[in-house]
């Protein structure tokens, strides 16, 4: 059993996230996560979704890889959090995680630091259509 928190909230925000993955035809659901959690639950709450996870420190994605999870440590730690998202997608197309045009369900800290509070359907062709080209160079 693990000895990780998991609000309710996020329980319900994951049920969510698996409901949107299969209606819209997402290629996977990215959790962004400012700490560890109980990735067992994780993986039960996202039934058969590709789950990518990402974290700012590499010790917050412990024990993620064990349960099915795909891991991403992000070097973005303080900027908001949409450069977060953007960067969490940048590597997982980088490393072939995702097609650059799929569509991806991200459930994150929106609104207040530390708490998962935020589910969004992002399409990446319009997300990484706005990159600039020192992004795409950060691709590289």
């Amino acid at each position: 059993m693990s000895t990780h928190e998991f609000s309710s909230q996020l329980e319900h925000l994951l049920e969510g996230a698996a409901r949107l993955f299969e209606s819209t035809g997402s290629g996977a659901i990215l959790l962004l996560v400012d700490q560890r959690v109980d990735w067992e639950r994780v993986r039960a709450l996202a039934g058969g979704a590709a789950v990518l996870v990402a974290a700012d420190e590499e010790s917050h994605l412990a024990g993620a890889a064990d349960h099915g999870l795909k891991p991403i440590v992000l070097d973005v730690a303080g900027l908001p959090v949409h450069e977060r998202l953007t960067q969490a997608l940048l590597e997982c197309v980088a490393d072939e995680l995702i097609a650059p045009e799929a569509q991806v369900v991200a459930v994150y800290s929106g609104f207040e630091a530390g708490t998962v509070d935020s589910v969004s359907v992002l399409r990446l062709e319009e997300h990484l259509g706005q990159l600039t080209s020192r992004d795409l160079r950060n691709l590289e």
